[in-house]
């Protein structure tokens, strides 16, 4: 069985009568495989992984949605669904790519989006937050010497949400409320993203605790795939 064919296995998600969800992330042996192999194998072999995942969790969906910052890591992401799509036998504009222009972008990546959304000929749908970043840090007081450093803030305290520094409040609303009300309006049933989770510790665990592909029961209430998440560089760090 190959891991796209594990992942099919283990996640099917079910609301019991209590409310509680199971089967939404599959299991720890499926989520650890890739990560525990992945220096071993070539370039192409992991390409086929992603690939392999991307049509595994396109076949079960019939609104796709993936999250573009026309940055380097979803534009990977992008590619290679759609060479998924293309090997399903669907078109590419099955894939509704939604790109939240915070205005803040630099100029080449309007540029660049500009060219592969013409030159791919791309299902593009813009949203735009409610607030600006200047908005944002204006109602906070400023910026502060943690605005860079900060993440998450103390899940020990209650109400967190108010504890969270300004960098996440700023995420939060630049770029997570505007998918959010995006998915609200238009139903979209599967999220491709571009993670890796090379670019932090706490993308490295959450990769981990989650996988490629799992069901968001809390935060975006739809099926996630993460076709490249897996990394190399923090393997040696993980604790099986």
């Amino acid at each position: 069985m190959n891991i796209a064919d594990r992942y099919e296995y283990d996640v099917k998600p079910v609301q019991l009568e209590n409310k509680k969800w199971i089967n939404t992330r599959a299991t720890k042996d499926t989520r650890y495989t890739n990560y525990l192999i992945h220096k071993q194998v070539e370039l192409s072999e992991k390409e086929r992984w992603a690939i392999d995942i991307l049509k595994m969790a396109l076949k079960r969906s019939d609104k796709p949605i993936l999250a573009c910052s026309f940055g380097i890591d979803s534009i990977i992401a992008l590619y290679l669904t759609r060479i998924a799509l293309k090997e399903l036998g669907r078109s590419h504009h099955d894939l509704r790519v939604v790109w939240c222009d915070t205005a803040n972008e630099f100029q080449d990546v309007r540029e660049y989006q500009k060219r592969i959304t013409k030159e791919w000929d791309l299902n593009l749908i813009v949203m735009k937050p409610k607030k600006t970043l200047k908005h944002i840090i204006n109602a906070h007081g400023g910026v502060t010497d943690d605005y860079f450093t900060a993440r998450k803030g103390d899940r020990t305290i209650k109400g967190t949400k108010g504890t969270r520094p300004l960098s996440e409040k700023c995420c939060g609303t630049l770029k997570h409320e505007p998918m959010k009300r995006f998915l609200k309006e238009n139903k979209g049933d599967l999220i491709i993203v571009g993670t890796r989770a090379d670019e932090s510790m706490v993308r490295f665990q959450t990769g981990l605790r989650d996988g490629e592909y799992f069901y968001s029961t809390k935060e975006w209430k739809s099926f996630v795939c993460r076709p490249i998440i897996v990394t190399g560089k923090q393997i040696g760090r993980a604790h099986v």
